[in-house]
């Protein structure tokens, strides 16, 4: 609800808001919550967003939990359709939903770098941002920079958790599924984050735990 309101904020001032997601699973979860809080202003899909909406609806049955509110989310959104469109939406009050998540590239890049200097327009970030990221340095430092552009971000910017990671919980009750001799690999964790939660399954469950890092080779 806090998002929803923020983002009816600028809309309000005629501001552009840029939502940079990722293209699989965030971005389609964002249009959702766009489309259950009817927010009133034209809403544009770009980057790899796009096919991958159209793949997820071609699945919907089988994997989404309200597959036809997913379709009606979709039918309600615009899809860009190229470089001259991108140029022409950011001058009216609307919302922008597009890769990349952390701004590394993607249609977003060229988005962020129109609205950057405008006060009236916002980047709000619905994702985790790994430190030293274009996305991260908005958010700590208040500057972007791309390869056509570096600047102070002049437009209002906001980060919102919208995880959709499973958490520790859900992450034991996965293992307690699986057999006692199924040896479990943990990835994309923080080393000291990691280290813990691979020496509480060795101690508390008896499992054989390996936590890599680049270059080491595991043979089972």
């Amino acid at each position: 609800e806090r998002f929803i309101e923020s983002i009816r904020e600028v809309l309000d001032n005629n501001g552009t808001v840029l939502i940079p997601a990722f293209a699989v699973g965030r971005a389609q979860e964002i249009l959702c919550t766009l489309c259950k809080y009817e927010v009133d202003a034209p809403i544009y899909l770009d980057g790899m967003a796009r096919q991958a909406s159209v793949i997820i609806e071609n699945w919907r049955e089988e994997h989404l939990k309200d597959p036809e509110f997913y379709k009606f989310s979709l039918g309600r959104v615009k899809k860009i359709t190229g470089a001259r469109m991108r140029k022409r939406v950011v001058k009216e009050p609307c919302v922008i939903v597009s890769p990349a998540g952390m701004l590394k590239g993607g249609a977003a890049v060229s988005y962020m770098e129109r609205i950057m200097e405008n006060p009236n327009s916002a980047v709000f970030f619905v994702s985790f941002q790994i430190p030293g990221s274009p996305g991260w340095k908005v958010l700590k430092e208040g500057i972007f920079t791309s390869t056509r552009k570096t600047g102070k971000v002049k437009a209002r910017v906001e980060w919102f958790d919208f995880s959709s990671h499973c958490g520790r919980n859900e992450l034991l009750k996965a293992i307690s599924l699986t057999g006692s001799s199924t040896a479990v690999i943990i990835v994309h964790a923080e080393e000291e984050e990691g280290e813990n939660f691979a020496e509480y399954l060795r101690d508390k469950l008896g499992r054989e735990v390996y936590f890599p890092v680049s270059g080491d080779e595991l043979v089972f």
